[in-house]
């Protein structure tokens, strides 16, 4: 079960990662004082009304895998810490079960990160599928 919170612990640091050259990329190009600015604007792009910012593309797309990746981490977090709150109170015992979906959770996550990042729009769809199934599959052992 240690190997499933090892897991969550890549699943945070890769999440982490997504978000750096986007900030790196919006630092460059908006100048350090905008970038701190703290104005209200546009809440898809992060950009005030009246300034359009000229990031590159694969800024943009390391910002949206980081937003498509922490939708899921909470979910996956929550599931994982109740189940083996479970598993450790001899509850369920189900913790190679645990840590099979916790690893496949993390590559279909990450796979979907890197062909998010990559521009491909089809196969990503499903590993995302994947991914909510695996967090499904944990809660399910505590309900077995």
């Amino acid at each position: 079960m240690q190997q499933a919170y090892y897991y969550l612990l890549l699943s945070g640091v890769a999440t982490t990662l997504l978000w750096l050259p986007y900030a790196i990329a919006k630092l460059f190009s908006l100048a350090f004082p905008s970038t701190i600015n703290n104005q209200q604007g546009d809440c898809a792009t992060g950009c005030p009304d009246d300034f359009e910012p000229s990031l590159p593309n694969w800024a943009c797309r390391f910002q949206s895998a980081y937003i498509s990746a922490i939708k899921t981490i909470p979910a996956f977090a929550a599931v994982l810490i109740g189940t083996e709150f479970l598993n450790s109170n001899n509850v369920i015992n189900a913790g190679d079960e645990i840590t099979y979906w916790a690893g496949i959770f993390f590559w279909t996550n990450t796979t979907h990160a890197v062909l998010h990042i990559m521009g491909s729009e089809y196969i990503k769809i499903p590993l995302k599928f994947v991914a909510w199934f695996s967090i499904f599959a944990i809660a399910a052992q505590a309900f077995v």
